[in-house]
């Protein structure tokens, strides 16, 4: 929405009506989930992870429980 705020206040500025036509150019569009996306988006996490971490055959990401050692 904030683009059509933006619009609308260049549109004030320059002394004309809203530049877009008509209520279609307000509706939101709904995005679905794209993890392809997401990946891209944390690649850049990936090399201090790994050097942090290791390599992901180097540890296991399985919970320690130590309740056996309790009794």
């Amino acid at each position: 929405m904030a683009h059509v705020k933006r619009a609308a206040a260049q549109a004030a500025k320059s002394g004309g009506g809203l530049a877009t036509s008509g209520p279609a150019s307000t509706t939101i569009k709904s995005k679905m989930l794209n993890l392809s996306t997401y990946k891209l988006h944390a690649l850049g996490d990936y090399v201090n992870t790994i050097r942090h971490f290791g390599t992901t055959d180097s540890y296991s990401t399985q919970t320690v429980s130590d309740s056996c050692a309790r009794h």
